[in-house]
């Protein structure tokens, strides 16, 4: 099972949340879970869902966890495009400077 996936045991049935790979949309709705149920900051929420493998350069599906933050009244702002840069830079040397060798590193 994927690390992403969730199982949650509600008052009247356990819930299950997965999408196609376990990350990123379901990493989205557990995000927004943690905020509304748990009253996470949509910060906290979004470096968890990070932690576990949600994609920061997925703008839709940030756009979209913000967006709910800020229905919540969470005025926070959302990640800079250096921060998804940055993560895209970390993702590419981690699956290609072993295959190529650091000095071909970004």
């Amino acid at each position: 099972m994927n690390s992403c996936a969730r199982h949650w045991v509600l008052p009247s049935q356990p819930v299950y949340v997965h999408c196609m790979l376990g990350e990123d949309r379901t990493g989205l709705m557990c995000a927004s879970y943690r905020m509304h149920k748990d009253g996470w900051s949509t910060q906290k929420a979004f470096e968890e869902a990070v932690a576990l493998g949600f994609k920061p350069f997925l703008i839709p599906l940030v756009n979209a966890l913000w967006g709910y933050g800020q229905l919540l009244g969470h005025r926070e702002e959302q990640p800079s495009m250096a921060y998804v840069y940055d993560d895209i830079k970390q993702r590419i040397n981690s699956k290609m400077g072993s295959v190529l060798g650091s000095k071909f590193k970004l």
